[in-house]
């Protein structure tokens, strides 16, 4: 009897069959999955048994407890009729992109992608992130209007996630979008309607992208040739001898943990800092309390100066329950400093802080997430803030901690 392998419902890894008994857990990304039994397989001439037991093809993954918190909006995509030719046109008919149905289809968003990018565009504030859409586990870009959690467009399919994760960037200059693919292949769109503009071929894969200039991006191929890409007139440059040097979408190091930032930190006894943030004339640095116990504390500081104006535990929980090194992720926004911490052995936490004088503005307890709850990225505008979990990105109002809403699919606890 052939067997039929069984793909985990988040992120799409094989689960181990053999194993799994009445319940299922991915080794990948820890999803747990409940299972029904295989009947056995009839002898030759008999008839089948009838048991209301699906056979091994069929066995059924079910999403346990994928339940969303009342209240919080969680925003999904239609899915096609069915799956589109090659292309990263936006979303509609006329583009080439199949028209949406009313089946719906999970959405994921994929941290791997990197982190989203959050502009403003026509006085609007646009967020834009990689997802995968299943059961054909392809990959697009999405941009969304945080405010309603509205979609302002969609660029793909850029293939399927095992051929093109490695390959598919996106990054935004001046009124472009630049985006790769598995093909070889830039594409420019408009970034604010995802209008395809141009398609170039390139010699080979792209290797890293990013920003350069106003309206120019850097590209490195997997053949390691380099250029420089003017997203205005669609021209590439060589840059003959010269290595691009992009910040990694894959894993990125936590921004302001490098030594030239924490260089610019006066240095404060009892506290260690992890990473730096800057802004005009304020600085605000996310550190632990060292020695001891290494429990996430901030400190505030002129950044002209360099003079330490305030200090502040980050969590608002009794020490004993916060876990130390639990804030990885951190961002300053204008006037506001946020951060991430958690409690207890499973629970996180976004605060924010006055960068002015550390007073606390508001702490909110995240939405525990069935299995692994992970989170793996901060980003913040004066508007709004974005955290990236295992499968999805949470938005918060920037100004009172509310929760706006979520892109993607997580299995929220109830």
């Amino acid at each position: 009897m052939a067997l039929v392998p069984l793909k985990c419902s988040q992120c799409g890894a094989n689960l181990p069959a053999p194993d799994c008994a009445g319940t299922c857990r991915c080794e990948f990304c820890g999803r747990l999955h409940l299972l029904e039994d295989p009947v056995p397989e009839p002898r030759s001439g008999a008839p089948a048994r009838a048991t209301g037991r699906a056979p091994l093809a069929g066995i059924s993954i079910i999403l346990a407890l994928a339940v969303a918190v009342p209240g919080a909006v969680t925003w999904l995509s239609k899915r096609p009729a069915k799956r589109a030719a090659p292309g990263p046109g936006p979303s509609s008919a006329a583009a080439g992109i199949a028209a949406a149905s009313a089946s719906p289809q999970r959405m994921i968003f994929d941290r791997v992608g990197g982190p989203p990018l959050a502009l403003s565009v026509d006085d609007r504030e646009l967020v834009i992130g990689r997802v995968r859409l299943y059961p054909a586990d392809e990959l697009f870009l999405v941009a969304v209007h945080p405010a309603t959690m509205k979609e302002a467009w969609r660029i793909g399919p850029l293939g399927t996630y095992s051929e093109g994760y490695r390959n598919t960037f996106f990054v935004a200059a001046g009124a472009r979008l630049a985006v790769t693919d598995f093909r070889s292949r830039l594409y420019l769109h408009e970034l604010s309607s995802g209008k395809l503009l141009k398609t170039i071929e390139l010699t080979d894969r792209a290797k890293q992208m990013c920003r350069s200039g106003p309206a120019s991006v850097s590209l490195q191929q997997v053949d390691d040739r380099s250029f420089s890409i003017d997203l205005d007139s669609a021209s590439l440059s060589p840059l003959a001898g010269q290595q691009v040097q992009c910040r990694s979408t894959f894993f990125p190091p936590r921004e302001g943990s490098d030594a030239a930032s924490l260089g610019r930190f006066p240095g404060l006894s009892g506290f260690r800092p992890l990473a730096v943030r800057l802004g005009e004339e304020l600085g605000v640095a996310g550190g632990v309390r060292s020695p001891g116990t290494a429990l996430p504390r901030v400190a505030g500081f002129e950044a002209k100066i360099r003079k330490v104006t305030w200090t502040a535990d980050l969590a608002l929980a009794d020490p004993a329950s916060v876990r130390p090194d639990s804030n990885a992720f951190d961002a300053l926004a204008g006037d506001r400093y946020f951060a991430t911490y958690g409690v207890g052995s499973k629970a996180w936490h976004l605060a924010a802080l006055d960068a002015r004088n550390g007073a606390r503005l508001w702490d909110v307890a995240l939405r525990p997430v069935f299995a692994v709850d992970q989170l793996y990225g901060l980003v913040a505008t004066s508007s709004f803030v974005y955290v990236s979990r295992t499968s999805s990105l949470e938005v918060f109002d920037a100004a009172t901690g509310r929760q706006v809403g979520t892109l993607g699919d997580d299995g929220y606890e109830k």
